[in-house]
């Protein structure tokens, strides 16, 4: 496959995002590889985004083309924006991430290495918002799975901004499902691994994605975890029932589903127990398993990274009071 056949559109979804919209513009404008073009949705923005995004198309008029979406939702605006795609490969591209320059370069050399990839994923570099010095530092790298049944159980298998997508295969299962708010991409991946499509993986980290201190762990809002949690029990389901369609579910796969959704649970009873009658409706609905070995894990995880305790400290002293006050407010298994 010749490299100069292979047309990448960029793909940005852009809601109430006007002082963040330009850096991510800019660091697709700057790619060692040409894009064929950037498109830009709007989706019900309130606030400057328009203007920023008119001043965009002003100076780069050949490259960016400007869309508005108005069903609200970001997975309504990257489908639309995919549907008016004039390229084969599709970078999308949240308006509050960043590309380091080689990052489409890199993945097209995967693509180029094997013309049968349907989707190169990726790592991340999390950069955390520091209020004190008002600069984002650096806080970690996300993690990888070359296997890609459990990168899909565990949410190894990059973000939306990590990958790049063929887009044939998107359009072969319909794009991104506008029902679920969250963990689109895992979503959009299991119908993709459905149709046999072929993950290629990128070991390079070469896309930023930048947080806010408390997207660590959750959102502020209780409401809106809650929903995230559902979605990813909801997903966890269909994987399960998927593998054990294709008789792919052993041991291994259904112990990892059931720790993750464990996991997911805890993390978020944890934060919002004042839930609590909601969250125990969702643990038996999806029949969610609570040993407390696992639960301590996660437990001392979490105050290591929302009070900034360290380990030894909560090991041997806090660990213990904390812990058993909030196993009690959760029936466990």
């Amino acid at each position: 496959m010749n490299i100069n056949l292979i047309k990448i559109s960029a793909i940005v979804p852009a809601f109430n995002c006007a002082e963040t919209l330009e850096r991510a513009v800019y660091s697709l404008i700057n790619q060692t590889y040409p894009l064929a073009e950037i498109i830009i949705v709007n989706n019900n923005s309130t606030d400057d985004t328009q203007l920023v995004i008119n001043k965009l198309v002003k100076n780069f008029p050949e490259l960016i083309k400007s869309y508005l979406e108005l069903n609200k939702g970001s997975n309504y605006a990257r489908n639309t924006g995919i549907k008016v795609a004039k390229g084969s490969w599709l970078q999308l591209l949240d308006s509050d991430d960043e590309l380091e320059t080689s990052k489409i370069s890199n993945q097209v050399d995967l693509i180029n290495q094997n013309s049968q990839t349907d989707v190169v994923y990726s790592i991340a570099k999390y950069y955390v918002q520091n209020a004190e010095i008002n600069k984002y530092l650096y806080f970690k790298k996300s993690r990888i799975d070359p296997d890609p049944i459990k990168g899909l159980i565990q949410s190894k298998l990059g973000r939306t901004s990590t990958n790049l997508w063929k887009k044939e295969t998107m359009e072969k299962v319909c794009l991104f499902d506008t029902e679920y708010s969250s963990s689109q991409e895992y979503f959009l991946m299991l119908k993709l691994f459905k149709v046999n499509a072929h993950f290629s993986i990128d070991h390079q980290a070469t896309t930023k994605m930048f947080l806010q201190k408390e997207s660590i762990s959750q959102t502020n809002d209780p409401d809106r975890a809650l929903i995230i949690l559902e979605n990813k029990l909801i997903f966890g389901s269909k994987l399960r029932t998927l593998l054990s369609e294709r008789n792919l579910l052993d041991q291994k796969y259904n112990r990892l589903i059931n720790k993750r959704a464990t996991q997911e649970f805890y993390s978020v009873f944890l934060i919002y127990h004042k839930k609590r009658d909601s969250l125990l409706q969702l643990k038996k609905e999806f029949r969610i398993q609570i040993p407390i070995h696992q639960i301590l894990k996660i437990y001392i995880y979490h105050v290591h990274i929302n009070y900034n305790i360290k380990l030894p400290f909560i090991k041997y002293i806090a660990l213990p009071y904390l812990f058993l006050r909030h196993i009690s407010k959760l029936k466990v298994n």
